[in-house]
């Protein structure tokens, strides 16, 4: 490949053998990557969701190792701490800096890891969120709290 630069500087390389991480933690990111959406845009290392399907049978049990590591040490791999903003336009003069919209573009093995995270606490969620917080809780709805107010549609 013409043109193509490597930089090796700040490869992680695991020091946890693939025996001592737990099935059910390389299934959830398994799941979670099965789960997520195709065609977005990657971080900064350029991998995208359709990449990690691809080679996952190499790389998930790798990163299943570099996640277990972080979950211990409590810090998060270098890869995942840092994110791509772009500025993306909205509608009007877009010399007007209100017209355009800041996005950060996180490395998709960031985006497993939480997407593995978000699954798991969707389990409990039920649990352990009051009745009355129903945003985003899978089989509440906002119109849950109208019922509860006493506000008649009729």
């Amino acid at each position: 490949m013409q043109g193509l630069t490597l930089n090796f500087v700040n490869v992680y390389a695991p020091t946890l053998a693939p025996e001592r991480v737990p099935f059910y933690q390389q299934a959830a990111f398994s799941e979670a990557l099965r789960l997520m959406p195709t065609n977005k845009s990657p971080g900064m290392d350029g991998l995208t969701v359709e990449f990690y399907r691809a080679f996952w049978d190499v790389l998930g049990p790798d990163l299943a190792i570099v996640w277990a590591e972080s979950e211990g040490s409590g810090v998060l791999p270098l890869s995942c701490r840092r994110a791509v903003l772009a500025l993306l336009p909205k509608k009007g003069d877009l010399r007007d800096l209100r017209n355009w919209r800041p996005v950060s573009l996180l490395c998709t093995d960031y985006k497993i890891a939480a997407k593995a995270i978000s699954l798991r606490l969707g389990s409990v969620l039920q649990d352990v969120v009051h009745p009355d917080q129903t945003y985003s809780i899978l089989g509440r709805s906002i119109f849950n709290n109208l019922y509860w107010s006493g506000i008649s549609w009729s």
